[in-house]
């Protein structure tokens, strides 16, 4: 018997003109993939290094928040790129001052003392500085994200829905935001058999 998964995704943005705070804390990007695993566990997030060399390859940068040594946080970032959004098989195309967070991790131990908006903020007056909206793509069921990105100037711009049964992706259903560019697959049907031509799609911008 198939299951059904049901993925719901809010488009959220920040702007560029949000009250945001001097950083406190370091930021760092490691380039190197067997670091940026090592960083990973030290949050306790398990990741691999063919995800990590995968995302690279796709122009996304990694970014370290620590404190006293210690990592306390740790996102992607895609500026001025592709961010894919593999669920829906839609591809939003950045503008060039744009750029999206992809899995923010917070460290178990640190969650509830806005880590977050730290490392957000630590991120626009540094490598983002300038840059025109921050977006992020946060799961509808994840209440402890939502609110974080909520208290950090992020406000919903869209709800991006899919049902997935096996081979099958059903009611899918793409608000595009005002102010970002996409290509989804078949974009027209809300029933979207995952064929070959579909999985090679997928292959082929999956970050």
């Amino acid at each position: 018997m198939l299951g059904l998964d049901l993925d719901s995704t809010l488009m959220m943005c920040r702007s560029a003109d949000a009250a945001r705070s001097r950083p406190d804390a370091e930021l760092l990007r490691i380039e190197v993939p067997e670091d940026i695993v090592a960083d990973c566990d030290a949050t306790g997030r398990a990741t691999s290094l063919e995800r990590v060399r995968m995302r690279s390859r796709h122009g996304l940068r990694y970014f370290s928040l620590r404190e006293a040594g210690r990592t306390i946080a740790g996102t992607w970032v895609i500026h001025g790129g592709r961010r894919f959004l593999d669920e829906a098989m839609l591809l939003f195309e950045m503008q060039p001052g744009d750029a999206c967070l992809r899995d923010v991790f917070v460290a178990p131990g640190r969650r509830g003392e806005r880590v977050f908006q730290r490392l957000v903020d630590a991120l626009e007056c540094g490598p983002l500085a300038g840059m025109h909206a921050l977006w992020s793509c946060v799961d509808a069921g994840n209440r402890a994200s939502v609110q974080a990105h909520a208290h950090s100037g992020f406000e919903c711009r869209s709800r991006i829905r899919a049902l997935r049964c096996g081979d099958w992706l059903l009611l899918r259903s793409l608000e595009i935001p005002a102010g970002l560019e996409c290509r989804a697959y078949e974009s027209r049907r809300r029933v979207l058999r995952l064929d070959d031509r579909a999985r090679a799609f997928r292959a082929a911008h999956l970050a």
